[in-house]
């Protein structure tokens, strides 16, 4: 009786060890499967501007996650591992750019396609118009005696000629309450040199003495060829006492 008490204090001592031997062993499992457990990376990203005139300088943001390393492919021979850079493409052409992500659990990519255009080398001054200008010299004084001036409006090289490379027709008589005014070129005139400054030049025709200069503004066309709004179909300039925009 006594031996079959001790067998069954025995068995059960037995079993409680191996219970907690299993329990610890579940534990033990569940914590190794839990720790240092990653996500797959996913590459994203998105860039502004979508492509635009060589050269261009575009600026990528990262948008991917769950990404520790990153790697920048832009289509031209050039890489970059910064997270958010921005890369100058000086060629034209179709470059495909692609972001390559990973961690310690995989690792992923995104490719896209930005065109670089080849930069204009000329321009056609096709329009002119004229949004402001003064009615009044220097002294206060109407540029004609008796009534409005007759204007005319010349396109000049740039310095030191100032050679009149073109002039319009003249408005006769013109008052303020008529602006703007406008002289579509019969001929566009074409503008090759983007480095240096052209004058819009407004005249008064006199018939018994000199033409006046009544203003001028100056413009060139090198800041216009760059940036995101590069090669616009006008452009608007203000100087002296005048404004002027050309297409």
């Amino acid at each position: 009786m006594l031996e079959q008490r001790h067998l069954k204090l025995l068995l059960i001592t037995v079993l409680i060890g191996l219970s907690g031997l299993i329990h610890s062993c579940k534990d033990n499992s569940i914590g190794s499967n839990t720790t240092g457990s990653k996500k797959t990376p996913t590459a994203d990203f998105s860039y502004t501007p979508n492509g635009g005139y060589a050269p261009c300088t575009v600026v990528f943001t990262n948008n991917s996650t769950n990404a520790e390393d990153y790697t920048w492919d832009f289509g031209d021979g050039s890489s970059s591992i910064a997270e958010n850079p921005s890369h100058s493409f000086n060629q034209p052409g179709t470059y495909t750019v692609t972001l390559k992500v990973k961690n310690s659990s995989g690792q992923n990519q995104k490719s896209v396609q930005i065109t670089i255009l080849r930069p204009f080398t000329k321009a056609k001054i096709t329009k002119i118009v004229v949004n402001k200008m003064p009615f009044l010299d220097a002294n206060g004084s109407g540029w004609d005696p008796f009534d409005g001036p007759d204007v005319f409006i010349q396109l000049l090289s740039p310095n030191p000629d100032n050679t009149v490379l073109v002039e319009s027709g003249q408005i006769v008589n013109l008052l303020s309450s008529q602006l703007p005014i406008s002289w579509t070129l019969t001929t566009p005139y074409t503008i090759s040199d983007f480095i240096n400054f052209y004058f819009i030049q407004l005249m008064d025709y006199d018939t018994l003495d000199n033409d006046d200069t009544i203003d001028y503004v100056s413009f060139k066309l090198e800041p216009y060829t760059i940036g995101s709004n590069a090669f616009p179909p006008s452009i608007s300039k203000s100087q002296n006492n005048s404004t002027v925009t050309i297409y």
